[in-house]
């Protein structure tokens, strides 16, 4: 009869500290399993000048242009193509991957993958129909070029 009496209380404590191990063991583990947010990027709207390298000091009026307007799903370059953004995509903090349907001037409808990466504040690369990357230079209504500060 004794030991009835010795075994009830010290299970019962050793019961309530195991189920605090492990819901802080499981607390931890949740904390170290979340991922960081990462910061998105988005190019802003507005006018781009396509820029191959060769026209660093060229004002953005002599460089062909381009409309990117994300928050209207939409890029587009004058009479030579539009494209409408059916799916947006992070790739990694500064690269998007946009999924498009585009009527091109020369090659008509058709679907394909945009992917964008961030050079900096006012530019950024673009890869698209398996062709190499061009870089996409902002173009400010007010600056001469939009390289300039």
């Amino acid at each position: 009869m004794g030991s009835k009496h010795w075994i009830g209380p010290h299970l019962t404590i050793w019961s309530e500290v195991l189920v605090w191990f492990l819901g802080t063991w499981t607390v931890a583990l949740a904390q170290n399993s979340t991922k960081p947010a990462i910061d998105i990027w988005r190019p802003k709207d507005g006018l781009y000048g396509f820029d191959n390298g060769t026209a660093f000091a060229v004002p953005c009026e002599n460089l062909p242009l381009h409309y990117i307007e994300l928050s209207k799903r939409l890029i587009a370059a004058n009479e030579i193509y539009k494209c409408k953004v059916t799916k947006l995509t992070d790739v990694a903090a500064d690269t998007l991957r946009l999924d498009v349907n585009c009527d091109d001037a020369t090659d008509g409808k058709s679907r394909g993958v945009m992917m964008l990466r961030k050079i900096d504040e006012k530019s950024f690369l673009m890869g698209w129909r398996g062709r190499s990357e061009s870089r996409f230079v902002y173009c400010h209504p007010n600056d001469e070029r939009g390289d300039s500060k």
